[in-house]
């Protein structure tokens, strides 16, 4: 009952106050300069390898609200045995919306947001009736609601960098990739720029 009074509270949020503006904008300005692209990048290499590549698209609605959209692909590979490499490839979408919490810019709080998303990922999770040598895997698709809190850094006219601490309202899912934290948190690091 509480996942499911969580989850609609979000919508509700996110139908309402999705936005953010991660670029500086005249108040009538055209679509394009209302515009800014971005993403995030990790890569983890050694016997457990992990790569993540998931850029963003998004539009400010007004100076402090802003939605967009991203793509997600994810790949981790673990080597158990010198004959055998587990592989999983991840493939998602999500919606996202932020909110900066101060109109008064050059203040610390005009560099601090909330953010909200909706994340789809398709994966792969093993078989429970395994009869070969070669695992077998079947597809799932995990939708992963995301709320937290947000700070950006200008690192140019135009550009920010950010970071972001984030609550995973579906932890504990057992298909979910981001289920083996130890606790229901994310942490994300990207840059931003305006078009």
């Amino acid at each position: 009952m509480k996942k499911e009074f969580i989850f609609i509270a979000m919508s509700l949020l996110m139908n309402s106050y999705i936005a953010f503006s991660q670029t500086d904008y005249e108040e009538d300005a055209p679509f394009i300069k209302r515009c800014y692209s971005g993403g995030t990048v990790g890569l983890s290499l050694g016997n457990s390898s992990f790569l993540e590549i998931s850029p963003l698209f998004a539009y400010n609605v007004t100076p402090q609200l802003s939605t967009g959209i991203g793509f997600t692909y994810m790949t981790y590979r673990q080597r158990y045995t010198s004959n055998y490499t587990y592989v999983q490839n991840v493939l998602g979408a999500r919606v996202f919306g932020n909110f900066i919490l101060a109109k008064e810019e050059g203040s610390f709080a005009h560099n601090l947001f909330a953010h909200l998303e909706f994340e789809y990922l398709s994966i792969q999770v093993p078989s429970t009736v395994q009869h070969t040598a070669t695992p077998l895997y079947n597809k799932k698709s995990v939708i992963t609601p995301l709320g937290g809190l947000g700070y950006r850094s200008r690192i140019a006219n135009n550009a920010f960098f950010t970071v972001m601490l984030l609550y995973n309202f579906d932890y504990g899912n057992p298909n979910s990739p981001y289920n083996s934290n130890s606790l229901p948190l994310l942490y994300r690091g990207g840059i931003v720029i305006g078009l």
